[in-house]
């Protein structure tokens, strides 16, 4: 593609033509087309225009299927007129010549930065942006502009010899090429037929979908990493404190658990997904939307152990003798998830007194990259040695030893 010219790609017949989300950041009076503030590129009314010039009215965009002739219709966020509007789960990103082009993610758009102009009263003025003082060394002529793509857009390809970019939508295998000189209108080609979405891949494009949160500031994806976990601390609400952040936990194999948040007061998995849309992304909770991505989690299954159990099974055994012998199993029952449907007090606190946690599976604990509910463990050995779990443990060097690699094994 990189040697083709525009004009003989826009010419491909499997090309559909986009329209542009908003013209974004013109000066009063003006688009990027010459055409009065309020009218997007295509000269429809861009009602509800934010402060920075972005549409919050849906964007269309030809259906995923090649057979249907109806255009799928991205769902509006929750945005209110005059608000800022986010950007997504920012993915991939390209240079060509001056301007920039960042594919959203989490939003199904790529947004493309024009060049940037001198600091400079006067130009300032012109291109309608911060008046003298108050700027930047360098300040942009316009606001970025916003284009619909595929679905979950996450690379970024600049083809020099066509002067425009190619978007790449993973889930629906598209292509949508932008014109990096603004003469001609985005166009995208889905490159293999799709079929009718099930359940599971409507709830898999919600899970990565940041048009759930207020402002499409962020996705499910944006904390759990690929339906993993990213590691970090955060204060999500979600067990009915602020200002106690909990450690995210992995989504690998959620659907076999029972009872959710690290304080089990949710014992169903979509009241669960209901409540973080609403509480920690502030977005709508919408039962559609539960029921698909819970219909999606159970596709997924837990994280695999980083040392199988091999050749020093013997070893493993014995540490399974100690998990045993501990009372590991009380709160951890095996054989499936080694997780429960109680919450148990086991000499730990958080910052607003809670001290009953239910305990997470331990498939796949040898991934994690901190423990305990906050973190507070830097290694799996750590919960045993530094933290005494549980209630003022002590453990031997041999049993530790053993319980690790038992625990290595799940």
């Amino acid at each position: 593609l990189s040697h083709v010219p525009l004009d003989q790609l826009l010419s491909d017949r499997r090309f559909e033509p986009l329209d542009e989300l908003a013209a974004g950041g013109q000066s009063a009076g003006q688009s990027a087309a010459g055409q009065s503030a309020g009218q997007s590129a295509a000269g429809q009314s861009a009602v509800g225009q934010s402060a920075v010039g972005f549409s919050t009215t849906p964007a269309t965009i030809p259906a995923s299927n090649p057979a249907s002739n109806q255009a799928t219709t991205l769902a509006a966020n929750s945005v209110t007129a005059g608000s800022a509007r986010g950007a997504g789960d920012p993915a991939g990103l390209a240079w060509l010549g001056e301007r920039r082009f960042v594919a959203l993610a989490g939003l199904s758009e790529c947004l493309v930065w024009p060049p940037l102009v001198a600091d400079s009263p006067a130009s300032r003025t012109s291109a309608g942006v911060t008046p003298a003082g108050q700027g930047t060394p360098e300040t942009p002529a316009a606001a970025p502009r916003r284009w619909a793509t595929g679905a979950r857009p996450l690379r970024v390809v600049a083809l020099p010899a066509a002067e425009c970019v190619a978007v790449v939508g993973m889930l629906d295998d598209s292509l949508t090429l932008i014109d990096a000189s603004g003469r001609a209108a985005p166009r995208r080609v889905v490159l293999s037929p799709q079929a009718r979405p099930t359940p599971q891949d409507r709830g898999e494009r919600a899970f990565f979908d940041a048009r759930l949160s207020a402002g499409g500031f962020l996705s499910c994806h944006s904390c759990h990493s690929e339906a993993h976990t990213n590691g970090r601390l955060s204060d999500t609400l979600g067990d009915d404190t602020d200002g106690a952040p909990k450690r995210v936990p992995t989504l690998l194999g959620t659907g076999m658990t029972y009872r959710w948040g690290w304080n089990g007061a949710q014992q169903s998995l979509h009241d669960q997904v209901l409540k973080s849309v609403e509480q920690t992304m502030g977005g709508p909770p919408r039962f559609q939307d539960g029921t698909d991505m819970v219909a999606y989690f159970h596709t997924l299954a837990p994280p695999p152990p980083l040392e199988p159990a091999a050749a020093d099974g013997p070893f493993v055994e014995r540490g399974r003798a100690v998990f045993t012998a501990r009372g590991c199993g009380n709160c951890h029952v095996p054989p499936l998830v080694y997780a429960s449907h109680e919450s148990y007090d086991v000499g730990l606190s958080d910052e607003r007194g809670l001290r009953k946690f239910n305990p997470p599976s331990l498939r796949g604990v040898s991934q994690g990259g901190r423990w305990l509910h906050d973190g507070r463990a830097a290694s799996l050995e750590a919960v045993f040695r530094d933290h005494a779990h549980p209630h003022d443990s002590r453990w031997t060097d041999s049993e530790l030893a053993e319980l690790l690699r038992f625990l290595r094994s799940l």
